[in-house]
């Protein structure tokens, strides 16, 4: 089951955050994700937000990057936040940092690699990267050897170059 919002206010957060955790589906959930899209240059907001989430569903993956704008629900929109919750039935996340600071590309590509190849019946990886200072080339070149049927999506961090990750419990 996913939701999708528009925030602005952590008002809205919260009643999101409530409606969301009405759904029937939150009960059952092996994994709940929660992505965050932020065109606010303010990183405090975006902890708040985190914080928010994490007071709701404190076994939730809460991962995210910044934007020059956002998508909901079809919609292009400026100066909001971007709320995506992903509640699963039977998938279970492995949520994971990588440094991949400037000349450290190559080995976060070859550590995602590994952790593939150690963790059981693996479909797909999300990835987040700052595109503004590092080299994705060098990562995404280790990653071509993955076998087809494990999916890699994601996306890159803009103007502010910020992706975070808050681990699940």
């Amino acid at each position: 089951k996913q939701f999708s919002y528009s925030i602005t206010t952590i008002d809205e957060l919260t009643a999101a955050l409530k409606k969301i955790n009405e759904s029937p589906a939150v009960e059952h959930a092996s994994s709940i994700l929660f992505q965050i899209f932020s065109c606010s240059p303010s990183e405090i907001f975006t902890h708040e937000i985190t914080a928010e989430i994490k007071k709701y569903f404190p076994r939730a993956s809460v991962i995210g990057c910044s934007t020059s704008g956002e998508i909901v629900n079809d919609h292009f929109q400026e100066h909001t936040v971007s709320l995506s919750a992903c509640i699963f039935s039977s998938a279970l996340l492995y949520p994971f940092g990588f440094d991949c600071s400037a000349g450290r590309e190559k080995l976060a590509g070859q550590q995602i690699m590994k952790l593939a190849g150690e963790l059981q019946n693996v479909k797909g990886l999300e990835i987040f990267s700052d595109t503004k200072t590092m080299d994705n080339a060098s990562m995404l070149a280790e990653l071509s050897a993955l076998p087809r049927e494990i999916t890699v999506f994601g996306g890159g961090a803009d103007d502010e170059a910020r992706a975070f990750l808050a681990d699940g419990g």
